[in-house]
């Protein structure tokens, strides 16, 4: 080979470059090049322990020499005929294979690495395709080959099956006994076939069905030397990791054979773990490995990219290097966002293995800057025409011309390959193109309006629950998505409550995707289809979903689905409304909640969940809503569709007052934007104080009598804490305690468990567990049981209570119901029973500071602006236990501030709103400040305040209400100061203000994996108004400043009855150390 033929150099290092006009063999070609020119220089670096240890090189003439000897190898004495293709079964290391593929092209034959994670079926489907007769593979892929030849056998296909020759006869630098030994025979030179016969095949992903082959030809290999990857490795100097794809992929060929080979650039790869199983790739090993061999560029998938991007550690590394390419599938824009301000050179990469890779990288041409990460643009070499698909997407196709031939040809017109791929164009750059799914991706809904997964999809990777997701809803009125969840997180999927709970978990992440398309592309959380891991969504070599094979593997669950679904938003029968007025709906909604209610005819005017609704109900009427919307012929209607909100229902649970709402809906007037909470205050303080029974005549409670308990709720955080108390008490004789739904015990004793309280204390003969329905008048307890509960409890602790913030008011109505349906069972009681209600400082409502301390009575009136329905449920039943009081009843209403912790195990609920402050500082690093008190309370204070006031309420007349708040505050920066201490590492401490900036950053574009580690996300709304209350509140003479704003309670009648709360020391750091003890062993903070 004359000197005359080396093309150029590099300007950098003055390496020679091997010419690309075709003079060369477009495989073993290139090695021998390199070899005459740059015998000495790497070809590879590799960590000399597999992913660990010192970095060594292979220079490119011991590789070129590897391929003689694989030649002779596989080839002995030109065995067989020039041009065969041979199948590669491989599981090899990266040095291994990429002799035997350029060593079985130097032999005269066309290699065809395939994946062998393919079935046997794909494999042979391929090998008939391109009539192949041998195959090389290895002992441990046994069980693929006898499969695949057992099916060739039956079709009279003759194949021959040979081992991979060993890595240490082709390499003897690694062989214990032939290490020094570097001689060779060179193989006789094959290059006869003509440039329109293939060199090598490789084959497709088989992400939307079987894998296909793919043929190159000397033309087309020869283009593929100088395209993308190659061709930016040979302008800017730069050594790949080339760890992240196997060898046998169309861009593994690419980094790991025409990079060095054609571009003269050392690639890392693995080291030889030869006779072990390769290296498996993992996020930790390639970072590893790309550090140890000093790798300046990288290529890798995004759901690496993606974790990666979570520590600042790597995203410095990333920052260092020249190039950091992803491919394979989309990146999150947020995450995407978020690394190039870092300052990682990052870049898409683009290509197939049908028309190669047409997109050069890190080209600024087209006025690139680093925030247009997400576009691409097109080398000259190529010529892509873009067809309009009438929605601003364009479909690339890929035409021939001598620069650039696609190996596969499919279009009618000209020659040229459709790659399927949809692209939209830059908004202000001409050229730059940003690839956002595939046409055979696009949903065609049976409204013929069209949705493109990907960007849904591409989100829910990246949930910490999800393995993967598939968008479903060809031909059907609205899509769904089939999850995959992480080993960790699979479920019965015949399991309707394991389903529900998932659906339940997943559902904020599905709420984030659903912003990412159009509303007609919503996902509702009906058609969510969860996997059942015994049939794992099939995926191709690079790990994508291979969707077709996806849906037809669930083909029956999704029919399923949608016969479930359709049968909820069937009309049963039962005509479209007349019209879209309130009056019209009142009428058509009835019929339908009559249908869903079972044949029972609900009320207009009464709350449809104190009549038999539950959720599922809820969905079904939605569901029905829907579909008529969607039915109708007015656009103006149909459009109402996309705006009908999930909580429809829950939000307006009278059939009159829905009608209002959705008849508002369609009309545009607003006329029912909201159910007016004073009137249902009213109103249900009317209807449950009417009729009340006298409670005169009763056997007054002695002092030195033991107490009979009745307890309601014993399973949740209060509840589960005062059982204990009230188990341990010697002045307790029997505690009832009264808990919705079965296996009452059994939820007692995992509360006990999760609290760490002693389980052995539910084995006490004091202890009668009971199921209760609150919403009968007995109770749904048996006549005995009852009669025994009304001839001798003293005092009942109605501590049970529904906690969701999303229902209105009314919604609550069997809480209130069931509280006088107890307050009517103490009129049958023998004794005066003492009544202790657990209310909330929520029912005090936003108390205006500016009149002093909330007072330890009733309110006359409370600020209704922005209360939720759970606080003014209880300052309902506040107001019934005040008139029930005044007939005679022995009862007090308890407003019960901020639980923090318990004292000895620091339990405190890690989704309450300051665990969840503290989790998301940990990830800001830092954590907030603020001026004023907290009156948080230990656990068993406020346990202790309730027995002691059960006790006192024995010799004196109790009053309505008092404030069971700490009466010594303090410094809410005092108790954050020891939360910081008792951290592994100490966190800066910023004003509250600031720490609220950084979460308000965090949520622009925030990621599932941002919400999980920074869940203060999910509570903005809560703590802008904490903020911005800290600056709003006044503070009269005689209160205290309380932080974030909230009002001071008066507590000088709750510390006459409580001589706990009376003597209840400050929280100190000591007790905020315990809260952190018990954040980390529940996994909340490590």
């Amino acid at each position: 080979m004359s000197p005359g033929r080396v093309n150029n150099t590099l300007a950098e290092n003055k390496l020679p470059l091997p010419p690309l006009d075709g003079s060369l063999h477009p495989i073993y070609g290139f090695a021998d090049w390199q070899a005459e020119y740059n015998p000495s220089r790497p070809f590879v670096f590799f960590p000399k322990d597999g992913a660990t240890g010192e970095s060594q090189s292979l220079t490119f003439a011991e590789f070129a020499a590897a391929t003689h000897r694989m030649a002779h190898a596989v080839r002995p004495k030109e065995k067989g005929k020039d041009g065969e293709v041979v199948a590669i079964l491989v599981n090899c290391d990266s040095l291994h294979y990429q002799a035997l593929i350029v060593g079985v092209s130097r032999a005269g034959w066309v290699p065809f690495p395939m994946s062998p994670r393919n079935a046997p079926e794909a494999v042979v489907n391929m090998i008939e395709k391109t009539s192949a007769h041998r195959i090389i593979a290895q002992p441990s892929l046994s069980g693929l080959t006898s499969a695949i030849k057992s099916q060739l056998a039956k079709k009279n296909y003759a194949v021959e099956l040979d081992e991979v020759p060993s890595l240490f006869e082709v390499y003897p630098r690694f062989s214990p006994t032939c290490a020094g030994k570097d001689d060779f025979v060179p193989y006789p030179n094959k290059d006869t076939a003509a440039p329109e016969l293939p060199v090598l095949y490789l084959h497709s992903s088989g992400s939307t069905g079987f894998p296909k082959p793919i043929p190159s030809t000397r033309i087309i290999a020869t283009q593929w030397a100088n395209a993308a990857v190659a061709e930016c490795a040979r302008r800017l100097s730069f050594k790949m990791a080339a760890f992240s794809v196997p060898t046998f992929h169309a861009f593994g060929y690419c980094i790991q054979i025409c990079v060095p080979l054609c571009a003269s650039q050392a690639v890392g790869v693995y080291g030889p773990r030869f006779p072990e199983p390769p290296v498996i790739p993992t996020m930790q090993n390639m970072l590893e490995a790309a550090q140890i061999t000093e790798c300046t560029a990288l290529s890798i998938v995004p759901s690496f990219l993606e974790s990666w991007a979570e520590s600042e550690e790597i995203v410095q590394y990333l920052a260092s290097l020249t190039l950091v390419g992803f491919g394979g599938g989309p990146l999150s824009k947020a995450v995407g966002d978020r690394l190039v301000a870092a300052g990682v050179k990052l870049t898409s990469v683009y290509g197939g293995t049908e028309f190669g890779g047409p997109c050069p990288m890190l080209d600024n041409s087209h006025g690139q800057l680093p925030e247009d990460w997400e576009y691409l643009c097109f080398t000259p070499k190529c010529k892509p025409r873009f067809v309009d698909q009438g929605d601003g997407s364009y479909e690339l196709q890929v035409l021939t011309c001598k620069t650039h031939q696609p190996s596969i040809e499919n279009l009618p017109d000209v020659r040229g390959y459709n790659t399927s791929d949809l692209f939209v164009p830059h908004p202000t750059k001409e050229g730059l193109w940003k690839i956002i799914g595939r046409t055979d991706d696009v949903i065609t809904l049976s409204t013929a309006e069209k949705v493109v997964p990907i960007p849904q999809e591409g989100y829910l990777h990246t949930a910490p629950l999800i393995a993967g997701a598939v968008m479903f809803g060809r031909g059907r009125s609205q899509p769904g998505v089939l999850i995959e969840p992480k080993p960790e997180y699979a479920i019965d999927p015949k399991d309707s409550k394991a389903v529900a709970e998932f659906r339940n978990k997943v559902w904020p992440y599905v709420e984030e995707a659903n912003k990412l398309g159009p509303a007609f592309a919503r996902i509702f959380k009906e058609l969510i289809l969860v996997s059942d891991p015994k049939k794992p969504l099939p995926r191709a070599s690079k790990s994508t979903i291979q969707k077709k094979m996806a849906l037809k593997l669930y083909e029956e669950e999704v029919e399923n689905l949608y016969d479930v679904v359709q049968a909820s938003t069937d009309a049963s029968g039962i005509d479209p409304p007349t019209s879209w007025s309130a009056e019209a709906l009142e009428a058509w909604l009835s019929a339908h909640a009559t249908a869903i209610n079972e044949g029972q005819e609900p009320s207009s005017s009464v709350d449809l969940f104190q009549q038999g609704f539950d959720s599922l109900s809820a969905t079904y009427l939605r569901n029905r809503i829907l579909g008529a919307l969607r039915a109708s012929d007015d656009p103006a209607v149909r459009e109402a569709a996309h705006k009908v909100p999930d909580d429809i229902i829950f939000a307006n649970p009278t059939i009159q007052w829905l009608a209002g709402v959705l008849s508002s809906l369609v009309s545009g007037d607003n006329a029912y934007s909201a159910m007016s909470v004073p009137d249902q205050v009213e109103g249900l303080i009317t209807k449950y104080s009417a009729n009340m029974p006298k409670f005169a005549g009763k056997t007054a409670v002695k002092t030195n009598q033991g107490m009979v308990v009745m307890l309601t709720g014993s399973t949740g955080g209060l509840g589960s804490h005062l059982l204990a108390n009230l188990l341990e008490m010697k002045e307790v004789t029997k505690v009832y305690t009264l808990d919705r739904a079965s296996g009452v015990a059994d939820r007692q004793k995992l509360a006990f468990s999760e609290r760490k309280l002693p389980v052995k204390l539910l084995s006490s003969k004091k202890l009668v567990t009971l199921s209760a329905n609150h919403n009968a008048s007995d109770l749904g307890l048996s006549k005995d049981v009852l009669d025994e509960i009304k001839n001798t409890a003293t005092h009942i602790v109605h501590n049970a209570w529904k906690l969701d913030f999303n229902l209105s008011v009314s919604s609550f109505e069997s809480n209130i119901a069931s509280t006088r349906a107890i307050i009517d069972i103490c009129a049958s009681c023998k004794y005066a029973v003492k009544f202790i209600f657990t209310s909330s400082i929520a029912s005090a409502g936003a108390w205006d500071t500016f009149k002093g301390k909330v007072p330890e009575e009733i309110l006359e009136t409370i600020n209704y602006g922005g209360i939720t329905g759970y606080a003014a449920s209880k300052y309902v039943t506040e107001w019934i236990l005040s008139i029930a009081s005044k007939q005679g009843l022995s009862s007090i209403s308890l407003r019960i501030g901020q639980i923090s912790g318990a004292q000895k195990t620091g339990s405190w609920n890690v989704t309450d709103w300051v665990p969840i402050i503290v989790k998301s500082s940990v990830k800001l690093g830092c954590i907030p400040t603020l001026d004023g008190d907290a009156s948080f309370m230990l656990m068993d204070t406020v346990v202790h305040t309730v027995t002691d006031i059960m006790l006192t309420l024995r010799k004196q007349t109790p009053p309505e209400i008092v404030n069971v708040v700490h009466p010594h505050p303090v410094s809410w920066n005092k108790l954050f100061e020891g939360i910081n201490e008792a951290l592994t590492e100490r966190l800066e401490m910023v004003p509250f203000q600031e720490w609220l900036s950084r979460v308000e950053v965090m949520s622009n574009g925030a990621t599932a994996t941002d919400m999980a580690d920074i869940p203060a996300i999910k509570l903005l709304s809560f703590l802008r108004a904490f903020a911005q209350g800290d600056k709003l509140r006044n503070v009269p003479e005689g209160c205290r400043f309380m932080a974030g704003g909230m009002a001071d309670y008066a507590t000088t009648k709750a510390e006459s009855l409580s001589p706990s709360l009376h003597k209840a020391s400050p929280l100190t750091k000591k007790d905020a150390a315990m809260w952190v003890q018990y954040w980390r062993s529940k996994d909340m903070i490590v």
